[in-house]
C-alpha cells in the first residue's frame, strides 16, 4: 500500500505505465493498494502525475480563498509492506465508556485466523487483552465490557490506545494501533 499524506491539487497515479489512481484536492491523504499491479520479480516503476493549476471544481478555488497555494508532494509519502492476510480496516468506538466495539475488514480470509484485541495504558504501557476470538469472515465485529477506565478529562487526561493483532497459529501476521 501507498500513502500520500498531502499533494496538492490533483494527482494521478500511475503502476508500471497504467492510470490506477486520480485524486482531486491537495488536503486529504490518500493511499492505493499495489498488490495487483506489480510485476513481481522484475522491476516496476511507480509514477505521479501533480497539476497544480487553479481550477474551480477542485477545492479550495472557486474565487473562494484570499491566500497563494502551493502545489506537488508537500508532506510524506510512504510503503506500507503487509502479509497478504492482513488487517485491512478497523474502527473502535466505545458505547457509555464500558463497552467497546470493534468493525474489522481483512484483506482476505485463511483457515486458522484469530484476533486478539488489547487496551494499553500509555501512562504505564501497559497492556491487557479484552479480547480473543477466531476469524471466519472477512468482516466482523468485535464487544467486549472494559472494566477499571478513567474517563478523559480536564484535570485527569488519562489516554489509552486500542492494539488488534491478527495471528495464523501463533504467528502474527499484523498488528494495528
Amino acid at each position: 500500500v501507498i500513502t500520500f499524506e498531502g499533494v496538492a491539487h490533483r494527482a494521478v497515479l500511475y503502476v508500471n505505465g497504467k492510470e490506477v489512481l486520480t485524486h482531486n484536492t491537495g488536503y486529504t491523504a490518500f493511499s492505493f493498494d499495489l498488490t495487483e499491479h506489480l510485476n513481481y520479480g522484475r522491476e516496476n516503476v511507480i509514477a505521479l502525475s501533480v497539476d497544480s493549476r487553479e481550477n474551480l471544481n477542485t477545492p479550495p478555488f472557486g474565487f473562494v480563498i484570499d491566500y497563494m497555494t502551493y502545489g506537488g508532494i508537500y508532506r510524506e509519502v510512504y510503503l506500507d509492506i503487509r502479509e497478504k492476510t492482513h488487517i485491512a480496516d478497523v474502527f473502535h468506538y466505545s458505547r457509555n465508556n464500558e463497552v467497546l466495539l470493534g468493525e474489522y475488514r481483512l484483506s482476505c480470509l485463511e483457515e486458522g485466523l484469530s484476533l486478539q484485541q488489547l487496551l494499553i495504558d500509555l501512562d504505564t504501557n501497559q497492556e491487557r487483552v479484552l479480547v480473543t476470538r477466531d476469524v471466519e469472515n472477512t468482516l466482523f465485529t468485535t464487544e467486549c465490557k472494559v472494566e477499571d477506565i478513567v474517563p478523559w478529562n480536564l484535570d485527569i487526561p488519562k489516554l489509552y490506545e486500542v492494539k488488534s493483532r491478527l495471528f495464523k497459529g501463533n504467528q502474527v501476521l499484523d498488528e494495528v494501533r
